[in-house]
């Protein structure tokens, strides 16, 4: 789901469970190629929030999170960033990424 920077506050960091935010461009080659993995992720995992953030839509939000490549996946849990990761991911390491910096 993509949110926009008025949002992100009491979607993303208010949220009650921990979220993946996929901030990424409409001109990105590998944010393209990214889409079903998120999409995946958003499906199977019933206690994580995924959200998007187009940085050409929301330029504030993306310098706020020093977001300086994309794709870029930051995670939130209760309101703080525990981890990101840059670049795009299988799967299966886009999982990993996840499990290891939950609390």
């Amino acid at each position: 789901m993509e949110i926009k920077a008025k949002d992100f506050d009491h979607k993303v960091l208010q949220a009650e469970k921990p979220a993946v935010v996929d901030f990424w461009g409409s001109w990105c080659i590998p944010c393209k190629q990214m889409e079903p993995a998120v999409e995946a992720l958003r499906e199977s995992q019933v206690d994580l929030e995924v959200f998007e953030v187009n940085v050409n839509r929301n330029p504030r939000l993306a310098a706020q999170y020093r977001i300086m490549g994309v794709p870029t996946f930051v995670l939130f849990q209760d309101g703080e960033e525990r981890g990101r990761v840059i670049g795009a991911q299988t799967p299966d390491q886009l999982m990993r990424f996840i499990e290891d910096h939950l609390v």
